[in-house]
């Protein structure tokens, strides 16, 4: 390794010492730091396989869209149902 810095070079020896053992107590730094491949295939297959969601719009919060909402409000209670929907809500 010359072309390798002395600082590296000595991570890289720390490293290979304990790169093969096993660590049941818990005692050595740097064992046992790797995953299966089954459970990086399994966490990879879900990140890929989760859907982004798409923002939703803001709603126009001018004094018009606000009289409009109004409007569609208690026309929706007079005629369907007391309830509001969410979208009618301010």
């Amino acid at each position: 390794m010359p072309n390798v810095d002395a600082k590296d070079r000595k991570v890289i020896k720390d490293r290979a010492k304990t790169l093969f053992k096993k660590d049941l107590k818990g005692d050595v730094r740097g064992v046992n730091e790797g995953i299966s491949f089954k459970k990086y295939y399994d966490i990879a297959k879900k990140a890929i396989s989760k859907k982004q969601e798409m923002p939703k719009p803001k709603r126009a919060d001018d004094a018009g869209a606000r009289a409009r909402r109004l409007m569609k409000r208690k026309e929706h209670q007079a005629k369907v149902s007391v309830i509001v929907p969410p979208e009618l809500e301010d």
